[in-house]
This record gives C-alpha cells, sequence and structure tokens, in this order.
C-alpha cells in the first residue's frame, strides 16, 4: 500500500495552505476558484462525480487542487469526500492473540476492488489466510476483508470502514460472522464497532489500537476482530472441517 508523498508546498497562488495530498471525490458540480473565497475569480468547474488530487487544504476549509498541468485552484470542501487507495503491494503479515490463549499468524493479500452496489464508491478487497493454534487444535482458514476507499456513510470525516467476515462460522452462507472496524485515519487509530453474532462475541475485547498507516490500520483491525470473538468460534471452525 502506497502512502501519498506530502509536499513541501506552503502556499498556493499566495494562499497559504497546510499541505495534504491525496485524492476527492466531488459530490456536487463546483466552480474552481482563483482563491479561497467564493468572491475570487472562477477559474474552471468540476462535475458531480469527478476525482481530484489534493495539494493541501486552508484553515477555513477549502482544499487546494492539481488542475491541468502546473496550474492549481480552491474548491469549498463540503463539496469533496477524501478518498484513500486500499492496494497493497506485496502481502501483509503479522501476529496477533485472541480469548483462550489462541496464537494466531495471518497473511494479507490485495484481490482487487469492487464497487458498492448503487454507489460512486469502491472497497478494497483482500484475502487473508489464517494459521491458528486453539483449543479446538491447529486451524488453518480464509476469511473475506475489506475497506471503504470514501468515507463511512459519505460522510466529510475521514472515517473509512474495515469488514473482516469468517464465512466458516455462522448457520447461513450470507449471514457469516462480521466483525466491523473503523479506521478513522484522522486519528490514527482504528475502533472495534460490532460483532454480527453475539454467540461468538467476547464479554470484555480491546476497543481500539493506533495505525498510522494503512497497513497498520489492517493489521490493527484484524487484532481487534480476533480478540472480539469468544472459544465458540474456533469450534464453529473445526467443526465445519471435520
Amino acid at each position: 500500500m502506497i502512502a501519498s508523498p506530502v509536499l513541501a508546498q506552503e502556499t498556493v497562488r499566495g494562499v497559504p495552505i497546510t499541505a495534504q495530498t491525496g485524492d476527492y471525490l466531488v459530490m456536487n458540480d463546483v466552480n474552481v476558484r482563483a482563491g479561497s473565497s467564493t468572491r475570487s475569480e472562477k477559474i474552471g468547474k468540476l462535475n458531480d462525480g469527478d476525482r481530484v488530487s489534493a495539494l493541501g487544504v486552508t484553515d477555513d476549509g477549502w482544499v487546494a487542487i492539481r488542475l491541468d498541468g502546473d496550474a492549481a485552484g480552491f474548491v469549498f470542501g463540503n463539496y469533496l469526500l477524501p478518498l484513500i487507495d486500499g492496494t497493497l503491494e506485496g502481502e501483509l503479515k503479522g501476529e496477533a492473540a485472541g480469548a483462550g490463549g489462541v496464537k494466531c499468524t495471518y497473511v494479507v493479500r490485495h484481490v482487487g476492488k469492487a464497487p458498492i452496489p448503487n454507489e460512486r464508491i469502491v472497497t478494497s478487497d483482500y484475502e487473508v489466510e489464517w494459521r491458528c493454534a486453539t483449543p479446538a487444535g491447529e486451524l488453518g482458514f480464509l476469511a473475506f476483508m475489506f475497506i471503504t476507499e470514501a468515507p463511512y456513510a459519505l460522510s466529510r470525516s475521514r472515517i473509512y470502514q474495515i469488514g473482516l467476515d469468517v464465512r466458516e462460522v455462522g448457520e447461513e452462507l450470507d449471514e457469516p460472522l462480521s466483525t466491523i472496524v473503523m479506521y478513522e485515519d484522522a486519528k490514527d487509530r482504528v475502533v472495534l464497532d460490532s460483532v454480527s453474532l453475539t454467540e461468538f462475541r467476547a464479554s470484555a475485547p480491546e476497543k481500539e489500537r493506533p495505525a498510522k498507516t494503512k497497513p497498520e490500520a489492517l493489521g490493527g483491525a484484524i487484532t481487534l476482530a480476533l480478540g472480539a470473538w469468544n472459544e465458540a468460534v474456533w469450534d464453529a471452525i473445526a467443526a465445519g472441517q471435520q
């Protein structure tokens, strides 16, 4: 997963900015202006659904964007959604511990991107290969994982949803054990949100972990998920493999 570079630039068209790179999704038709004010000259226009690259942000909520070539302009931030790129270059490997002394190793592989039905955004999707020492014995299994590349519920906060599904647990194939973790990019942390099946929830799981990068967010989400499951998960996986 490649992090966007941070530019040393401190002004755009003479306007002070905090350097911040990344892509944004345009949510409505909007004018591009020469300065960070509705009184500034109009120098372009963006259409609903366009994607633009940012150079930085102003203190009062305008985003400096890159136009054609070396040109730049400003768009009010309320018209833009911050995007992340969930692409994972190579494998992400790690270790995590769960309830009852469970110890696991995992390997995460990026398998592609998929559109969210009836939305203009996509998820980055992953396969997670697990090897775990559990009360039910040594278990190996696969899980499906995703991260939304636009903020959760299309809000303007930099909060992205991570989901982890274990399809070997649960009575219905379309209702697997699903754990949801929120990646709060602006606060450099991941926070446990929910576990879908009550009979598999641990009583007092860890609630959050630091995550300064997207790989750390994915690894942190896996660790939080593992700690949020009780020992019945391992019995269910073992029973399904018999």
